[in-house]
């Protein structure tokens, strides 16, 4: 084996030279020999050896000497730029003297291995220095590498750092200042063992708590606990109280108590673990490609929405659902409504992250390709919180297809990736529009940001479509790493990552149809088959199986019946039913009646429901009613009193003859009753010519005369 300069041999026992660590500090191939110098013991002064190669050799075969690790101080790689002005005078100053050593001839070979070298004391003496003072620099020199930076001082090592030593009588720090020398300013006094286990007792309590006080109280109070006698008696005799100052109390609080201790003391558990722990892996370890594990969570967004009916009509912030990939970032879904978290809008959420989003976003008009946005898969699992997804519904619809996994309470960060989606939503879209709250409270006397709300729960669902495809163009650094991206040259961006893992079937995702889908998520609900469709949430709809077997021509003819439907909360165009239980679901479209509240939300389909009952409940009975009852009551009252006062005794057949004259009479143009039967001759040519209204009533006057 080679022997180099500056190489580090180790010797185990058994050898003439010592246990211990030997650094080769020079060769000499014409004599066959090394120079060596002793690593391990560090305290004392270490003269060079010489050690023959073919020994070595043998050391080396019998396997007593191998090559070691000596650990070099920080110091000695440190940049010319790093080092303090004066550490460099003091180390150049010690080059200069191993560099005279150097350039003395025969000098290293003359004490290596000596005790005494006459030689040696004479450079010693014409440089003006001891023997151990050169002693000690060579030593430093050939102990940590032979460079220039081994020279360098170790202040670091001065003082016995991390020890605490007991003061002696005199009086530690500077001085207490003061303005006049005449004054008599009384000085402090050293912190004793007994003063600091005082502190420490003051800082457990007061300090290293999940609600700690200041320093300046927790000094106030250890005071006042752990020296009320020496209070009491400086102040009947006048004078300073013997305890810590400020500063040392700050100083000792600081040395007895780590920064570590203090983070972990003063946080409960949750608040440690979920905002103060460091950090040893990262959110996508153990779930590297697409489908591996979609996480889900909701928000209320920080603005206020107005009714798509009436914009002076606030209806309150919306409930923000966003489904993201952990692996590839991918906001593969999102769903916003005016209903609070809860299962039925998490469903809706999980829709659409499974189905294909063209159709979707054209509800919003926007037109997408397939390759803008390729995500209509389902994961492996999925991570949500313990509040609506856990229970029988969630468990029941969403078991059979993928794995429910939940965070822990308090434990956001299992869920970090969608729960750092909304931070930037918040600062980049809501908070710009008119009446965002800025997501901080109402200050007093500022206008209420409900007030200067303009846009509708459509208008915000465009704009958060349109950020949702920002997102996942978005540059990730933690997607860098991606050898794939790197391989194919592509920038690193979630909807890049991927395409690149489904093109390289590196993905765990899976696909379902759209009626799977929605029989499965949906909630069962009924619809009515009626004359003018298929009636649903008071819209009325149509599809194939109805035209063909016109069911609205027999519900007209035979009554209507009930059918399984399932319908979108986000789009009132969309409703699915079952025609008969053994067939699959079947989607259904608006009838024309029904096209202008198409694409409506739940939410507006109930304003809508409610503004009809509010309507007609208003208008169930009104002023005019009461006045065209009263009206008629008084109508008939006086036609019973002239019934009364007129009242015959005529026959039934004379009734049916008098019936039919004026019946006769009401219908003739000019009210010319032509009179038959029963009347005089002599009057016969009177009522032959046509008569005014007034000659009508004296007619009826003549009629009821002769009754």
């Amino acid at each position: 084996m080679h022997v180099t300069r500056n190489s580090v041999w180790e010797i185990e026992e058994g050898c003439s030279y010592g246990r211990g660590l030997y650094r080769v500090i020079d060769t000499d191939p014409i004599h066959q020999t090394v120079v060596v110098f002793f690593l391990a013991d560090q305290k004392k002064l270490v003269r060079p050896q010489i050690m023959e190669i073919g020994e070595i050799d043998a050391l080396v075969e019998t396997e007593v000497m191998r090559l070691g690790v000596f650990e070099l101080p920080a110091r000695v790689s440190l940049t010319e730029d790093q080092i303090d002005s004066k550490h460099k005078r003091i180390r150049d100053d010690r080059l200069s003297v191993v560099e005279k050593f150097y350039q003395s001839t025969g000098l290293l070979g003359a004490i290596a291995g000596s005790k005494k070298c006459a030689a040696f004391t004479e450079f010693a003496r014409g440089l003006n220095r001891t023997n151990t003072e050169v002693t000690k620099i060579l030593n430093l020199f050939w102990r940590f590498g032979q460079t220039r930076n081994a020279l360098l001082p170790a202040f670091s090592n001065c003082g016995a750092p991390g020890q605490i030593r007991e003061p002696n009588q005199v009086k530690r720090g500077a001085p207490r200042k003061k303005l006049l020398a005449s004054t008599d300013m009384p000085q402090g006094r050293n912190v004793t063992a007994s003063d600091r286990e005082k502190i420490l007792k003051g800082l457990k309590k007061h300090y290293l708590t999940n609600k700690p006080l200041s320093l300046a109280e927790v000094r106030e109070k250890t005071i006042t606990e752990h020296y009320k006698t020496e209070v009491e008696v400086a102040d009947a005799s006048s004078r300073v109280v013997s305890a810590p100052s400020k500063d040392q109390f700050y100083y000792w609080a600081k040395i007895l108590v780590s920064e570590f201790e203090k983070i972990v003391k003063q946080s409960d558990s949750r608040d440690f673990v979920l905002n103060k722990r460091g950090l040893k892996g990262f959110a996508s370890q153990n779930d590297p490609v697409p489908g591996s594990c979609f996480e889900i969570d909701a928000t209320v967004a920080n603005v206020h929405l107005v009714s798509r009916f009436n914009s002076k009509q606030q209806i309150g912030r919306p409930t923000v659902y966003s489904i993201t990939d952990r692996a590839s970032r991918m906001i593969v879904g999102f769903y916003i409504s005016l209903d609070y978290a809860s299962w039925k809008a998490a469903r809706q959420a999980i829709i659409n992250a499974f189905l294909p989003k063209v159709s979707q976003y054209k509800r919003y008009g926007i037109d997408i390709a397939e390759s803008d946005y390729p995500c209509h898969h389902l994961p492996a699992a999925i991570t949500c919180d313990r509040g609506e997804m856990i229970g029988i519904e969630p468990e029941i619809a969403l078991t059979p297809l993928l794995n429910l996994q939940f965070a822990p309470p308090y434990r956001a960060d299992m869920k970090s990736i969608v729960e750092n989606r909304f931070g930037p939503l918040d600062k980049k879209l809501f908070n710009q529009l008119d009446g965002s709250t800025l997501g901080k409270p109402k200050k007093r006397g500022a206008r209420d940001p409900e007030f200067e709300a303009n846009l509708t729960l459509d208008q915000v669902a465009s704009l958060l479509a349109d950020d949702v495809l920002a997102h996942n163009r978005r540059q990730f650094d933690d997607l860098a790493k991606c050898e794939l991206l790197i391989e194919h040259d592509q920038k690193p961006t979630p909807i890049n990552f991927w395409k690149a893992h489904l093109a390289f079937h590196q993905h765990r995702l899976s696909e379902l149809d759209e009626a799977t889908i929605r029989a499965s998520l949906m909630d069962v609900a009924t619809a009515d088959v009626t004359s003018m469709g298929i009636e649903h949430r008071g819209l009325y709809y149509t599809c194939e199986t109805a035209q063909k077997e016109h069911w609205q021509t027999t519900a007209r003819a035979s009554g209507r019946w009930k059918v399984e439907a399932r319908s979108d909360e986000g789009d009132s165009s969309i409703v699915f039913i079952r025609p008969r239980a053994d067939e699959p679901l079947e989607k259904c479209s608006l009838l024309p009646r029904s096209n202008s509240l198409s694409g409506l939300h739940t939410a507006e389909i109930s304003y809508w429901q409610d503004w009809k009952k509010k309507k007609r409940l208003i208008d169930e009975i009104t002023v005019a009613d009461i006045e065209a009852h009263e009206r008629r009551d008084t109508i008939v009252t006086e036609a019973r009193k002239s019934q009364k006062a007129n009242s015959s005794k005529k026959s039934k057949s004379q009734r049916k003859a008098d019936k039919k004259r004026y019946r006769e009479a009401e219908k003739s143009a000019d009210n010319v009753i032509q009179l038959e039967c029963r009347e005089p001759q002599s009057r016969q040519s009177t009522l032959s010519r046509p008569r005014k209204e007034n000659d009508l009533v004296d007619l009826i006057d003549d009629v009821f005369s002769e009754d």
